[in-house]
């Protein structure tokens, strides 16, 4: 009889040892998707930043864009087709005011290699040497010698009838800034998204399930 009793003894204490055992595990797969849960959540909301802050990066630079074309660019244009000397002056007077307000007089557009073509200061005293040369024609000078000055003017101006201008001014001086900005931005997103990728694939969701049913 005493043997028997132990032996319902081990049992129960064998059961015990196994749900103590089953619940233990269960917790702590629990804990683990807690975890995964909160990692995923903040995931979430910095793919959500990143992803705003790339659009706005994005936004801010087709703005910048367009108010140079519309207050650099655009004038340097009718000044190139210009028909008369006195109307390329004044045009070339627009750009040239905008670019001394805005500090575009000097200095380099390029992050990392100073490149001939984004020098600022080569592109401004050229103008202002454009615009001094219209300025000493004679005003009694004949057709031919103004249209062949509009046609050098034009010439300096244009390249394949598009306007020449250091790539990236519009944005400067805060071209490493805003390089820096954009790549940040889209690396988060690249990665904060990679990471929500594969967060979805099956992971302790099963085993916990498991340990709940038994």
């Amino acid at each position: 009889m005493f043997s028997k009793v132990g032996q319902n003894e081990r049992q129960l204490t064998g059961r015990y040892t196994a749900l103590h055992t089953t619940n233990t595990g269960a917790i702590i797969g629990y804990s683990m998707n807690t975890k995964e849960i909160k990692l995923r959540k903040l995931a979430v909301l910095l793919f959500v930043i990143f992803t705003f802050s790339t659009l706005y990066w994005a936004g801010l630079r087709v703005v910048r864009a367009y108010e140079f074309s519309i207050n650099c660019e655009g004038y340097l244009k009718r000044a190139a087709d210009s028909n008369t000397i006195e109307l390329a002056i004044m045009e070339l007077d627009t750009a040239i005011a905008y670019m001394e307000e805005k500090g575009l007089t000097e200095g380099i557009v390029s992050i990392f290699l100073k490149q001939p073509q984004n020098d600022i200061a080569f592109w401004y005293q050229n103008l202002v040497a454009s615009r001094q040369e219209l300025l000493s024609i004679n005003p009694d000078a004949g057709q031919l010698e103004k249209s062949n000055i509009l046609m050098k003017l034009r010439e300096t101006l244009l390249d394949s009838g598009v306007v020449t201008y250091p790539e990236g001014i519009s944005i400067y001086p805060n071209n490493l800034l805003y390089f820096i900005w954009g790549i940040a931005s889209i690396l988060g997103v690249c990665i904060t998204g990679y990471y929500l990728y594969i967060s979805t694939e099956p992971s302790s969701f099963s085993r916990i399930n498991n340990y709940r049913d038994f």
